[in-house]
């Protein structure tokens, strides 16, 4: 099980069900209670609000589902579940809300039959046994008594330091193949000198894991990182 894995992206539902007094005055309690600094899993922060017109799938009464073009409120958010965002669904809108204001906001998505739409981004990290960056997206409806996501699409994205950073699950490192070279140098003081290893620090950055960039995370250890540029030359030895 993965201790950490970051997700960002939206979440949406139908404009009118803010003027509807049970479920917003809820709602804007758990939107308050999405704060970094008190949560450390589930939907942690909420960064800006937009209003579009977009297709749902909506529950109908006979619990179907209908796609409409009715007005939605979009939210950018970003978090961190334990386990995924799917298996996070049941409780991935608590936020820092007490038990009775968890109870009222289920009990006002249930009687109003409330569907959340989401298109997330989710990474489950490196040094997990499955490293996997994934887009998401489908809808979370109340559904036995807890919240579950339906009608889920999705795809696997290729994994790149480029993507990666691109995406905001990870920095850019600041160091040059020069540095870089140096640092690998004294890790290794009986391997190459600096000189010789910037071409395959070179080469390495440039290929397609990388594309022309490292991360803060491949470069700040050195014995890691020193191992990582150990295998590409010994695979570039293999093929040749």
């Amino acid at each position: 099980m993965s201790q950490s894995i970051p997700f960002y992206g939206t979440i949406g539902l139908p404009e009118d069900l803010l003027s509807k007094r049970k479920f917003s005055s809820i709602w804007k309690k758990a939107l308050a209670s999405y704060n970094q600094e008190n949560l450390t899993r589930g939907i942690t922060t909420v960064y800006d609000t937009e209003e579009q017109d977009m297709p749902m799938s909506q529950p109908s009464k006979a619990d179907a589902r209908v796609t409409t073009n009715e007005p939605q409120v979009i939210y950018q958010i970003s978090g961190v579940t334990d386990e995924g965002f799917d298996e996070a669904a049941p409780w991935i809108l608590h936020g820092s809300l007490s038990k009775e204001d968890i109870t009222a906001l289920e009990d006002a998505i249930a009687s109003l039959n409330v569907c959340f739409s989401f298109n997330i981004n989710e990474y489950t990290r490196p040094g997990d046994e499955d490293e996997s960056l994934v887009h998401e997206s489908g809808s979370l409806v109340l559904q036995d008594g807890k919240l579950q996501v339906q009608d889920a699409h999705y795809e696997d994205i290729p994994i790149t330091s480029r993507k990666l950073i691109d995406m905001g699950f990870a920095e850019e490192s600041q160091a040059d193949d020069e540095e870089l070279a140096v640092m690998m140098a004294e890790e290794y003081p009986d391997g190459p000198e600096p000189d010789d290893l910037i071409d395959a620090i070179s080469d390495v950055r440039e290929d397609e894991r990388h594309e022309g960039v490292f991360t803060k995370d491949e470069t700040d250890d050195p014995i890691s990182f020193g191992q990582m540029i150990e295998a590409a030359i010994s695979d570039e030895d293999d093929i040749d």
